[in-house]
């Protein structure tokens, strides 16, 4: 079977047939991720209990496959949370790449999937409150300038960077 990771739907035709596919993504064998065509594949552990052991480093992995393996980092609100800088968790994802800059809205998935009555969409509506509410991508040109580092959980900004960037990017909107 699959090992604990995060997979393109290419990728996992590759390795199964399509109605095999079909019917690991029906029977939650394969958890959705925020992206479009991409899944992560949980340990019977998190499939049993619908969860994720730990969202951040699926969602970096995601992100990865996302952006085909261009260099990010977490910044701004997210980094100065996991440095423990702020307290209270704001929900939104910011992600500082080179190359995209996007808006992905999580609240209305889950809501959408809360809606309907039925134990998967419910299952899914849970496992996406995982990631967060809101997951912000921000281009910047000078990325080769930009300090980070890298933890178990991914790349993070430096206090001082994501400051920076908060100032940055908060002017752009």
């Amino acid at each position: 079977m699959l090992r604990k990771n995060c997979i393109t739907y290419e990728q996992l035709l590759k390795e199964f047939p399509a109605e095999k596919v079909g019917k690991m993504m029906v029977t939650l064998e394969l958890f959705p991720t925020p992206f479009k065509g991409i899944y992560y594949a949980p340990i019977p552990q998190e499939r049993k209990a619908a969860y994720i052991e730990s969202p951040r480093s699926a969602l970096t992995r995601s992100i990865s496959l996302f952006l085909k393996k261009q260099p990010f980092y977490y910044s701004c609100t997210t980094a100065l949370e996991a440095a423990g800088r702020r307290w209270q968790p704001s929900g939104e994802i910011h992600v500082v790449n080179g190359a995209i800059s996007k808006r992905i809205d999580l609240v209305k998935r889950i809501q959408r999937n809360e809606k309907r009555n039925t134990l998967r969409a419910r299952k899914i509506a849970g496992i996406l409150e995982q990631y967060g509410r809101l997951i912000l991508f921000h281009r910047n040109k000078e990325f080769e300038k930009s300090k980070f580092r890298h933890t178990p959980y991914g790349p993070y900004a430096t206090i001082g960077q994501a400051k920076k960037d908060i100032r940055r990017f908060h002017r752009e909107k």
